[in-house]
């Protein structure tokens, strides 16, 4: 990416490439978190927000009072993103300050930083992890670990005084580094933490490390951790069903599946079991409101050329009974047609 401008810009077009950038950044992040995700989705919106960062970057310095002005119109995520992209690319000590000192005053503008770093590579962006990583203040260590973590860089040596940081927030990180870089020398530390670490998020990442690393015993800290749900919840419910056999998985999904509170994360549970013969038991949940979402979420994970049918879900509450007006009101979300699936899948076997 260029960062110095060759000609006066054109305002009015860099301004729609900052806020387009901004936007689909956004756009980009939901889809990342999407259950299941949509890798073709992801894919076109990847392209486009390439392209309008490389207009920002192209107008150089110049694109600043514009990046500027929407921040300070709107300091959400998304205008961070874009501003913290800039700053880092041209190496701009007093707009990086700026975004740090922003993006410090919520965790929904710390996701916007975050963003931006985990979106340039390592080389772009290691003159700063390694000034921040080795820092007094926490939200410097942690974002820096956040971001080796994100592309998976082995921090040799330090990863141990990072899993032992005072800061439960560095430590969850530092958990989540040792997971993606498969550092087996870690598992001490890991099972350790499973043990004696008193913060519920550090905990459930060093789990999530531990099933990573293929250590079994952390299967009882991911269950509850997919039950008490979150950021985690839907990563964890995938590790601890594959860190226990499928009887063990089976017995605790039926369980789940008896209370109110917990049956939609069993029905969620069930599509990662790989089973495709449940798909007559889903259609029967699509018929509970409550249920609905888990089973089409569900659906797609085992089926996914489903998910190019837009006839099998339906946000218009006439494709629905009583029941589901009365769960969501006027905020129907797209829901599988349980008739539509039950004729599809009919199909499908007649074709088989």
């Amino acid at each position: 990416m260029k960062t110095e401008a060759k000609q006066p810009i054109v305002e009015p077009v860099v301004r729609a490439h900052v806020e387009q950038a901004a936007f689909l950044w956004m756009q980009r992040q939901e889809l990342l978190a999407a259950d299941p995700a949509d890798p073709l989705a992801l894919g076109r919106v990847t392209d486009r927000l390439t392209a309008n960062l490389d207009g920002v970057s192209i107008a150089g310095v110049a694109a600043w009072p514009l990046i500027l002005g929407q921040v300070e119109e709107n300091t959400g995520p998304g205008e961070l993103f874009v501003a913290g992209v800039m700053a880092i690319l041209q190496r701009d000590e007093v707009r990086i300050s700026h975004v740090l000192r922003l993006s410090k005053e919520s965790p929904d503008a710390e996701a916007g930083l975050r963003g931006a770093l985990a979106w340039l590579a390592p080389k772009q962006t290691g003159y700063l992890v390694r000034i921040w990583i080795e820092s007094t203040d926490p939200f410097l260590c942690r974002i820096a670990t956040a971001a080796i973590a994100d592309h998976r860089v082995d921090p040799k040596d330090r990863l141990d005084g990072l899993m032992r940081h005072a800061d439960p927030g560095v430590r969850a990180e530092a958990y989540r580094l040792a997971g993606v870089t498969l550092r087996k020398d870690a598992l001490g530390a890991l099972r350790q933490a499973l043990e004696t670490e008193a913060d519920t998020v550090a905990r459930a990442q060093a789990a999530m490390a531990c099933a990573a690393l293929g250590e079994r015993s952390a299967t009882p800290v991911l269950r509850s951790a997919a039950v008490a749900g979150g950021s985690e919840g839907l990563a964890a419910l995938r590790l601890a069903i594959g860190s226990a056999s499928m009887a063990e998985t089976r017995d605790w999904l039926g369980r789940l599946f008896t209370q109110d509170a917990t049956a939609p994360l069993a029905v969620r549970g069930a599509g990662m079991l790989g089973d495709t013969s449940i798909l007559a038991w889903l259609v029967r949940q699509m018929h509970d409101p409550a249920l609905a979402v888990a089973a089409g979420q569900s659906l797609l994970e085992l089926f996914p050329e489903a998910g190019t049918l837009d006839e099998l879900f339906s946000a218009d509450p006439r494709d629905f009974e009583a029941t589901f007006a009365a769960r969501f009101g006027d905020d129907l979300p797209l829901l599988p047609v349980a008739a539509r699936v039950e004729a599809w899948a009919a199909a499908r076997r007649a074709a088989s």
